[in-house]
């Protein structure tokens, strides 16, 4: 009994005791350590706790927040919680640079998994027409400004093709009364043959390239609704800029290729900006 008393008293935290120590070691070590975060960690687990001991802060006692605290010691607030963010209190352990950017990226793995519920629910969605259970107001919200993304996306699909149609009309009239001259003053059989066969040319091509153009921003539209971009990434000149250095490639593994050095590139880029953020 009286020994787990002792040790209750040894867990019991005090603000200015804690303080005076943490002035100490930031001064000696000059940078983060394990001790320093443990340390930092008890006073934000401390002054987290609504019920925090009071008591323990005597009458004139300036440390009666978190971010008192960490005036009083000299550390500015952002640097802290970059601290804290590299702290596993579980293994009393403060992660490297590596093994944070690691975790970082375990954690965006598993938000990305997230993020694949929602899209199967979403799809189940546009199947059905019901919503399936696990919908919520997010999902609808996204479904809403999906769909009103789609409508615009195939509103422009529309004008183009009317536009490219309107174009292949007037230069149709345009030929025809090219090709057609007065009874008065008929070309020779040959002449208006040849200019026949030259007015049907430009109109075929005419033709033939409003399709190719539309067929073509059909299937971007498509590919990347297949590779799940979002609604903002979509209207990305920067993804359209990505997605036509792929389409120039000569065959699907030099594309294969490319893509994983744009992974490597973008991963190493994260790394590093993530490495000056936290010394930052």
């Amino acid at each position: 009994m009286f020994q787990s008393q002792d040790n209750t008293a040894l867990k019991v935290f005090d603000p200015e005791a804690s303080a005076a120590l943490m002035k100490l070691r930031i001064k000696s070590y000059q940078r983060v350590t394990e001790e320093i975060v443990a340390e930092l960690y008890r006073a934000k687990d401390f002054y987290s706790n609504r019920g925090h001991r009071s008591d323990l802060l005597t009458n004139d006692s300036k440390l009666n927040s978190f971010k008192a605290y960490l005036d009083d010691i000299g550390l500015y607030e952002v640097k802290a919680y970059r601290w804290l963010e590299r702290y596993v209190p579980e293994e009393n352990k403060l992660l490297t640079y590596e093994e944070f950017s690691e975790k970082k990226e375990a954690d965006r793995l598993a938000k990305m998994s997230e993020e694949e519920r929602d899209r199967s629910l979403r799809a189940e969605f546009r199947k059905t027409g019901v919503r399936p259970i696990g919908w919520s107001p997010q999902l609808e919200q996204a479904e809403q400004e999906s769909q009103a993304a789609f409508v615009k996306q195939q509103e422009r699909i529309d004008k183009l093709k009317e536009e490219q149609n309107r174009k292949a009309e007037d230069e149709k009239k345009r030929r025809e009364s090219f090709t057609t001259p007065p009874k008065s003053d008929r070309l020779s059989d040959e002449k208006a043959d040849y200019y026949y066969r030259l007015g049907k040319s430009v109109e075929d091509g005419l033709h033939n390239a409003a399709a190719q153009i539309t067929t073509h921003t059909t299937a971007r539209a498509n590919w990347k609704e297949k590779i799940r971009l979002s609604d903002g990434g979509k209207e990305d000149a920067f993804m359209d800029a990505i997605i036509d250095y792929l389409e120039g490639l000569d065959n699907d593994s030099r594309r294969i290729e490319a893509c994983n050095n744009l992974i490597k590139i973008c991963r190493n880029i994260a790394v590093e900006l993530q490495k000056n953020s936290v010394r930052n």
